[in-house]
């Protein structure tokens, strides 16, 4: 598609199954752009993008499965763009953004699964990023950020709906205002991974905005972060586990933000950390535990920092690797309660 107006663009057939499609589409005003067929199967679809103007493309199909489907987007302008199909399932999807502008990136479908997404995200601008689907879930998510601009969020999950059992994010580099490990507005996700190589962002979730999470991983290799939650937002989670070996960060919290968890695991082992919270900002936890084995840390609470209460706080300082904490709490910041406090030094 070299220019002109088109509605809608289908590289596979209209109820007549195909092995193989390729879709280049490389100017023009088009709405919708499928990778895939209308009621129709295929094995493979490529759709490549490096011009013009499109509202909605799927790697995949209208109503039709698809076994892997490949996106690359080196120019144009897209508002929405899915890794899968419209009410077509895909097998595996792998998305890659170098060069252009899109609104919304989806990994997965919109109201249809896909077992294994993948995103790679080198170049060009994104608003929001997702590495399931908008109604739709998948097994496992796959994003790595390392160029692009992303202007609001990146989330491993879905967004209205769908569950993902196994998301993984790795940050590169970039500016990027908020990571989310989980969803956003509803569904959930099982385990998220997220991995910061380096890079600037603002808050760093382990969970979701809105959609609760089961058990969260965190390691940050390097970079600069405001705000590092082991939780969500406003989402709770049962198990958090952050680890920081190097970088600066303002605010740890081993919970979320307005959400609780259950176990929270913090461990400093390098870097320069201004506040480290076994619990949320204003959300508490059951049991919290925070290793101080390295890095220059100003205030370690075991608690939460303005609200939420916590049962019982570790705090536990490394007397081998000696890591250099100018104040050491058991308990909240400015408010809730921690029921019992524990300080160790070993």
């Amino acid at each position: 598609i070299n220019n002109g107006t088109n509605t809608t663009i289908y590289g596979g057939g209209n109820n007549a199954d195909v092995d193989t499609t390729t879709v280049n589409v490389n100017g023009g005003t088009n709405t919708t752009v499928y990778g895939g067929g209308n009621e129709a199967d295929a094995e493979t679809t490529t759709v490549t993008i490096t011009g013009g103007t499109i509202t909605t493309v799927y790697g995949g199909g209208n109503d039709g499965e698809v076994g892997e489907t490949t996106l690359t987007i080196n120019g144009g302008q897209i508002q929405t763009a899915f890794g899968g199909g419209n009410h077509a399932e895909v097998e595996e999807t792998n998305v890659t953004l170098s060069n252009g502008t899109v609104g919304t990136i989806y990994g997965g479908g919109n109201q249809a699964d896909a077992t294994t997404t993948n995103v790679d995200l080198t170049g060009g601008t994104a608003t929001t990023v997702f590495g399931g689907g908008n109604q739709a879930g998948s097994d496992e998510t796959n994003i790595i950020c390392e160029g692009s601009t992303i202007t609001t969020s990146v989330f491993g999950g879905s967004n209205q709906t769908g569950t993902v059992i196994e998301s993984n994010i790795e940050v590169d580099s970039g500016t990027i205002p908020s990571v989310y490990g989980g969803n956003n507005a509803g569904g959930n996700t099982t385990t998220t991974n997220i991995e910061i190589v380096n890079g600037t962002i603002t808050n760093l979730f382990g969970g979701g905005e809105q959609a609760n999470s089961t058990t969260s991983y965190i390691i940050i290799q390097n970079g600069n972060i405001t705000n590092v939650y082991g939780g969500g937002n406003r989402a709770t989670l049962i198990t958090t586990h952050v680890t920081v070996n190097n970088g600066d960060i303002d605010n740890l919290f081993g919970a979320g933000n307005q959400a609780s968890a259950t176990t929270t695991n913090v461990t400093s082992n390098g870097g320069t950390i201004d506040n480290i919270y076994g619990g949320g900002n204003q959300a508490g936890a059951t049991t919290t535990n925070v290793t101080l084995n390295g890095g220059t840390i100003i205030n370690s609470f075991g608690g939460s920092n303005v609200s939420g209460n916590v049962g019982t706080s570790y705090v536990t300082t490394s007397t081998t690797t000696s890591p250099t904490v100018t104040n050491i709490y058991g308990g909240n910041n400015q408010g809730g309660t921690t029921r019992n406090n524990k300080c160790y030094n070993k």
